[in-house]
């Protein structure tokens, strides 16, 4: 973070993926409103907004982005969406039992939603066949714990958010 004291017309923002929330809440105290600050951790949305962040960048916004626009809505409304939040935790969690992530959220994505299965570069390999299948089974049944009842935004016919 040195470059942006010695830089500051360089940068606009930063995207946190430290995963750690004493990180975020520095984060907030030292820019404040004065640097676009972006979480790359679902599981800290909520806190890293209340620190100061402009929003977020995540892998899992493909699969659960209804939930982080709820925490993103709540929070401009000067409330909290925990339910939301905790839907957002609890598939943060499974996701992170299968790494490395890309290949789960490109094998997740392609059975979500009418997207092609997208191959992986080396180093990394694809799925092992009924590995996502599984990680798709254990997010539905701990999501469900924290599932919102309002999904409006899905429209009829769309793919089912609540899936994952």
């Amino acid at each position: 973070m040195h470059g942006l004291d010695a830089f500051p017309d360089q940068f606009a923002g930063l995207k946190d993926s430290s995963a750690d929330a004493d990180h975020a809440r520095r984060l907030g105290v030292r820019f404040g409103p004065d640097l676009l600050v972006f979480s790359g951790t679902d599981s800290l949305f909520s806190l890293a907004l209340e620190q100061g962040a402009s929003g977020c960048i995540t892998a899992l916004a493909n699969l659960r982005s209804p939930d982080l626009r709820k925490v993103w809505e709540a929070f401009q409304a000067g409330g909290a969406e925990p339910a939301a939040q905790g839907c957002l935790d609890a598939a943060r969690e499974v996701m992170g039992r299968y790494p490395p992530n890309p290949p789960l959220y490109k094998a997740l994505l392609a059975q979500l939603h009418p997207f092609a299965l997208w191959a992986v570069r080396p180093p990394l390999l694809p799925m092992e066949t009924g590995r996502a299948d599984q990680a798709l089974a254990e997010a539905q049944a701990e999501v469900e714990a924290f599932a919102s009842e309002d999904y409006s935004a899905v429209k009829p016919g769309a793919s089912d958010y609540r899936a994952l």
